[in-house]
């Protein structure tokens, strides 16, 4: 991080194949995952990579319960809004594999920018990537789906917690 001269991970927390969430910046920072859209967002990462396969199911309900978790706490609106972030910037994060997966999820936001690497409803630079909109999703602060590297872990809020295995 210090030769990019950034100061922190760039996303809000990332969740690990295992089901552990895991805190970047946390609950009140600004990310840094998706660029014009950061002040109006939390990113959530999945760790890996889902271009083949989707991030495996526990990976994926950890997720959902985090943002379950924001809604309650107050941190997240109930009205929220998901979406990848090959919706809005022309990155592949989270994969198409797991940006698949994502268009089923609740909350869903079936928009995209003219230059994003999955378009929603529309042409494409990336034609194989194209996609229909889905339905119609509710407004209010959207979290982000993306991909990352670990941080450190996230305390409380009934996640799992307990600190990965010492390395050998």
């Amino acid at each position: 991080m210090t030769g990019q001269q950034w100061d922190d991970i760039g996303y809000n927390f990332l969740v690990g194949g295992d089901g552990r969430v895991y805190e970047g910046r946390g609950w009140d920072s600004v990310g840094a995952h998706t660029l014009s859209w950061n002040r109006r967002s939390l990113g959530v990462a999945l760790i890996g990579n889902f271009t083949e396969a989707a991030a495996p199911d526990r990976q994926a309900a950890a997720a959902l319960e985090l943002i379950r978790v924001g809604v309650g706490l107050g941190k997240l609106s109930a009205g929220h809004r998901l979406a990848a972030a090959c919706q809005l910037r022309p990155y592949q994060s989270p994969g198409l594999a797991q940006f698949e997966r994502v268009r089923v999820w609740d909350r869903w936001w079936p928009w995209s920018t003219a230059d994003a690497y999955c378009r929603v409803g529309g042409k494409s630079k990336h034609k194989k990537v194209a996609l229909p909109a889905g339905p119609a999703g509710p407004t209010g602060l959207p979290a982000w789906l993306s991909g990352a590297r670990l941080a450190e872990r996230l305390s409380g809020a009934g996640l799992p917690t307990e600190p990965p295995a010492a390395p050998l």
